[in-house]
């Protein structure tokens, strides 16, 4: 059976980056370097939690987080990567 893709409007777009904007999780911000090997093993022990790994190139720290959830503790150093690579492109 074949996926189909769905097509996302601009304003529903919009509306997400605008939420992730509001959150400031680490898995939208450029700083973030996900670490893909202990995600797959924290998936493999307890997939039904939510949470991943990452490295902060900016604070210079390891990080947990749990996607689409507010961050308080990252809300002056968020920088969210689609924002950044749209001005880049422009």
């Amino acid at each position: 059976m074949k996926k189909v893709k769905q097509k996302i409007s601009l304003n529903e777009e919009r509306r997400s980056i605008e939420l992730q904007l509001i959150d400031c999780n680490c898995n939208d911000c450029i700083f973030l370097v996900k670490d893909c090997k202990k995600n797959q093993k924290h998936k493999d022990f307890n997939s039904e939690d939510g949470l991943e790994y990452g490295y902060c190139e900016k604070k210079k720290i390891n990080v947990s987080y749990i996607p689409d959830i507010c961050q308080v503790e990252t809300q002056e150093c968020f920088l969210h990567r689609k924002l950044v690579i749209e001005k880049y492109f422009d």
